[in-house]
């Protein structure tokens, strides 16, 4: 453990996180689906997020499983937790806060796999989505999690599969979820075609899009497939592709390449005790507007 000040794992997770602690309660419509503006809360809130790599492991002489092909002959990702490889940290941890200002949190540290607070405590996890993209025809599944920590085949719904890109329309802005009611989005926007979403457009309305809200991990992973790894710290921090909740935009190339995994984790704000709770994360996630626009 970093540091001399040994603490236990701190207990503030989500209150409703599972094993693989994600997808929190889905809001009701009639609270969190308002057209009105909603005050700013304060102390304004905040998270911290990471960006892993997740690789597959198809070599059954490894300890891996074989691919997984639908009927069709095209890739899906493993369903066994012994078909993904160790995952690869990534080298940052992000904070993201005063109204969608994106930062290192280099008050925090990486040890043995985890990331621990100035005080070392292990942080709280709020929630975490993995996402791949799998072809050009595929294109993005979703799971719940860290897919990589369970067998699917013998999790509970909604834990026990890849799903589709999916959303929740607000008027013009998209939610986005594993488990929607919408395939497409509910309009179009610059960010659109940066973010590989082009498929998802509505093709029967013109209408400018309100941007993108929901599970934020989500949204993060689209950002981290907008470029290669190794880019993704430029792209956040020196080309401030994803500034204050606007998509700028930058010239990397993207990384949407064939089978690429990331596991997307966000965590608490150990920096900001009432502005960083599962509540006001999950307000900001649902409640709150667009978090991309």
């Amino acid at each position: 453990m970093p540091g001399s000040d040994r603490r236990s794992r701190t207990s503030r997770k989500h209150s409703k996180a599972e094993s693989y602690n994600s997808l929190p309660p889905q809001p009701e419509p009639e609270r969190y689906y308002e057209q009105a503006a909603k005050p700013e809360t304060w102390p304004p809130p905040s998270f911290l997020f990471s960006i892993n790599t997740l690789p597959v492991n198809d070599e059954p002489s490894e300890g891996g499983e074989p691919p997984r092909v639908n009927e069709n002959g095209r890739w899906y990702p493993p369903i066994r937790r012994n078909g993904f490889g160790p995952q690869i940290p990534g080298e940052q941890l992000y904070r993201w806060a005063e109204g969608g200002k994106i930062s290192l949190a280099d008050d925090c540290q990486l040890y043995e796999g985890m990331w621990w607070s100035r005080d070392s405590v292990p942080l709280a996890e709020y929630r975490a989505s993995t996402m791949f993209y799998c072809s050009d025809f595929t294109q993005f599944l979703v799971a719940t999690g860290d897919a990589s920590m369970r067998h699917m085949d013998e999790a509970e719904d909604p834990h026990n599969r890849w799903w589709p890109l999916t959303f929740r329309h607000d008027g013009s802005l998209s939610q986005v979820e594993e488990v929607g009611q919408e395939q497409n989005l509910a309009g179009t926007g610059p960010w659109v075609n940066a973010l590989g979403l082009r498929s998802y457009r509505n093709r029967r309305t013109s209408a400018s899009s309100g941007g993108l809200a929901g599970n934020v991990a989500v949204i993060i992973g689209l950002i981290a497939f907008s470029c290669k790894s190794e880019d993704l710290r430029t792209v956040l921090l020196t080309d401030r592709a994803w500034h204050r909740g606007r998509w700028r935009g930058h010239s990397r190339e993207d990384g949407r390449i064939d089978e690429r995994g990331v596991v997307v984790t966000i965590y608490i704000d150990p920096e900001n005790d009432q502005g960083s709770i599962s509540e006001t994360i999950y307000e900001l996630e649902w409640g709150g507007g667009a978090l991309l626009s």
